[in-house]
């Protein structure tokens, strides 16, 4: 009698210590999977590598370029896609150039604003439409962390194409 007093109080502990275990691997499962989760979102939003990063840093050197705000109008905002209310991902490729480097494109639009010619007076002429360009910029990584190569700006804007190249 005086064993079987003394092996349940044993079991309750057994079982006790085993549930809280069970719940304690369910709470460090779930922190790792935040940690995760909160790495890959940092990576994707504030990493100076990534396709977000490096079209923000690119499309404010584009939208203040002359050439540019020349061929589609002024003021020039950039956009990662033509037409949506919503808010999309930058389109990229990622790749190996001919000489073994890392590189990554990235695709968006421009779009320009009122259009003045420059060869004829303000009160003649004077086009309300937008110009409209899309851009292909390429970056390489080097030292661990990518730099502009180039960026090609296909304008057809106002019934005339242009092809605008912006090296680094």
């Amino acid at each position: 009698m005086l064993s079987s007093v003394a092996l349940i109080p044993c079991r309750t502990a057994v079982v006790n210590t085993g549930k809280t275990i069970g719940q304690g691997a369910i709470v460090a499962g779930g922190l790792a999977l935040l940690g995760v989760a909160g790495y890959f979102i940092f990576q994707e939003m504030w990493s100076s590598n990534s396709p977000l990063s490096l079209f923000g840093a690119i499309s404010d050197k584009l939208v203040a370029d002359k050439r540019v705000q020349n061929a589609i109008g002024h003021p020039v905002v950039a956009a990662t896609s033509r037409t949506g209310r919503r808010s999309y991902t930058v389109a990229q490729t990622q790749g190996v150039d001919s000489d073994g480097k890392k590189t990554m494109e990235i695709y968006y639009y421009l779009k320009g604003g009122v259009y003045v010619s420059p060869l004829t007076p303000l009160h003649v002429t004077l086009f309300t439409c937008r110009g409209n360009a899309s851009v292909v910029s390429q970056f390489v990584l080097e030292k661990g962390s990518y730099v502009h190569r180039m960026s090609v700006v296909d304008t057809n804007a106002f019934g005339r194409r242009q092809q605008i190249l912006i090296e680094n």
